[in-house]
């Protein structure tokens, strides 16, 4: 009959201790309540493996496992923390003190049963290796995980296959150099070899390319019978997948935190965009019901009340606009357009606006090249709002200097370029990427000066995206942005 596996679990607390005796009843289980404990345990039989609490009242969890592998006789236990707390300062520790794994409190059975069995795996793994690697068995030969053999003074003796593929040298290119040369942290400084003893480590491996690859990394000693040392073990494989995943998940998770904050910013926004001209149009509302105000008192409220109203309306358009766009809900019709038509509708519009904004000090030019008879086929009125967005936001952002709307054939012939030019705020680098995401406001200080909901922008790039064309950006802060709207003449 085979022997069960020995697990000593050290924990202060009776109920996390029968919890976790109860998960692992195939298991040999031995229990401590204590460090004191634990070492009267160990003394009667060597465990297989140490489930070790982090906190306990007389002395934690990190301290234990230090003493435990600078002691002769079980520095090669295995041991897996056990905390309620996982911060990288807390793994880094745990790490350092000689822990195989940690597994986070509450833990759930298939948990506890995988990482035990794995620690159990490893551990009998290293054990056979320490027991073969020397001689060059077939095991050190077809081990899927990379090794290196080296001597007592970290020379390197051997590299088996995997390694061998993993890291693109050959025996003969690494015979007698100095394991530690080939290991570093990402800033690839090297790391002092006496913190990579006895533990799992994740460092950088310098493979033949010069490239760094993150590794999981363990050294163990290889002693002779009479516990003299032979030389060192050091066994490893490649992170990168994980290394990456783990990337993927920390920008998704900022992604979506990004998300939500805009979200929130949106309803905000979205209360006070809704709720001046309302208040403005009940309040001038009620003004006119007032016999004694004067007809020009009475033409001036009626005007704010329109003006008001219409704004409302244009609100009301641009967010029924960017849900029908992103549920492709809208429809395109195209037809023949003359740049030369849309540029001064545009054009004599913002001439008004200009006056209405005051903004007498920004000079407002219009540059057209295509011929007056040129005609190309898309949706003009929707290629109107989207340069009427861009136009409407470089007045927004822009106080003085210039802002110019030009049309030209692109020089390759295919394509027709809308360019709006302007001499305003700028777009910051950290938002430059995401400037066409619904709900992006340009500049966060600015949308709070001149209101919006950053809807603008999305639209546009949602209907451009639908008339088979893209939208070009160019910005610096400070100095100002050019869009350029770029469709194909030939549709």
């Amino acid at each position: 009959m085979q022997k069960r596996p020995r697990i000593l679990i050290v924990d202060d607390q009776y109920s996390n201790r029968f919890l976790m005796a109860e998960m692992l009843l195939e298991y040999d289980i031995a229990m401590a309540t204590s460090g004191t404990e634990m070492w009267e345990e160990i003394t009667k039989k060597i465990p297989d493996l140490i489930l070790l609490d982090v906190m306990m009242p007389e002395e934690d969890g990190f301290s234990l496992a230090k003493k435990l592998h600078a002691h002769k006789d079980y520095k090669t236990i295995p041991v897996i923390f056990v905390t309620a707390k996982v911060t990288g300062a807390d793994i880094d520790e745990g790490f350092r003190s000689g822990a195989y794994d940690y597994i986070k409190k509450p833990f759930n059975q298939q948990e506890l049963e995988t990482r035990v069995k794995n620690a159990l795996e490893n551990s009998a793994k290293t054990h056979d290796l320490l027991a073969r690697a020397i001689t060059g068995d077939m095991i050190f030969e077809n081990m899927p995980e990379s090794l290196i053999i080296t001597d007592k003074d970290f020379r390197i003796v051997s590299i088996n296959p995997a390694c061998s593929a993993l890291t693109g040298y050959l025996n003969s290119d690494v015979s007698e150099n100095f394991f530690p040369d080939y290991i570093c942290d990402e800033s690839q400084n090297p790391i002092a070899i006496g913190k990579l003893l006895h533990a799992k480590h994740e460092v950088f491996f310098v493979v033949k390319s010069k490239k760094i690859i993150p590794i999981s990394l363990s050294v163990s000693l290889v002693n002779d019978e009479q516990s003299n040392e032979l030389g060192w073990v050091c066994m490893f494989h490649d992170i990168s997948e994980r290394k990456t995943f783990e990337k993927n998940l920390i920008a998704a998770k900022e992604n979506a935190e990004q998300a939500d904050k805009m979200k929130s910013m949106f309803l905000s926004k979205m209360s006070h965009e809704i709720r001046t001209p309302l208040n403005s149009i009940l309040g001038f509302s009620d003004l006119l019901e007032d016999d004694d105000i004067t007809k020009e008192e009475r033409d001036r409220y009626v005007q704010i009340i329109r003006k008001n109203g219409e704004k409302l309306l244009a609100f009301i358009d641009n967010l029924l606009d960017i849900t029908s766009l992103e549920t492709q809900k809208i429809h395109i019709e195209k037809n023949s357009c003359s740049p030369q038509e849309l540029l001064q509708d545009l054009y004599d519009e913002f001439v008004v606006q200009q006056k209405k904004q005051k903004k007498e000090a920004i000079v407002f030019k219009m540059h057209n090249t295509t011929a007056a008879d040129f005609y190309f086929m898309t949706d003009q009125k929707r290629l109107y709002q989207c340069l009427y967005n861009m136009l409407e936001n470089a007045f927004k952002f822009t106080t003085e200097g210039e802002i110019t709307l030009v049309c030209k054939v692109n020089e390759i012939g295919n394509y027709i370029d809308f360019i709006v030019h302007d001499t305003g705020v700028g777009i910051l680098p950290e938002i430059e990427n995401r400037i066409f995401d619904t709900f992006q406001n340009i500049e966060a200080d600015s949308s709070e000066k001149t209101g919006g909901l950053g809807l603008g922008l999305a639209i546009s790039k949602n209907i451009v995206k639908l008339l088979n064309g893209s939208i070009l950006l160019k910005t610096k802060p400070n100095i100002g942005s050019m869009f350029t709207v770029r469709l194909p003449i030939h549709s």
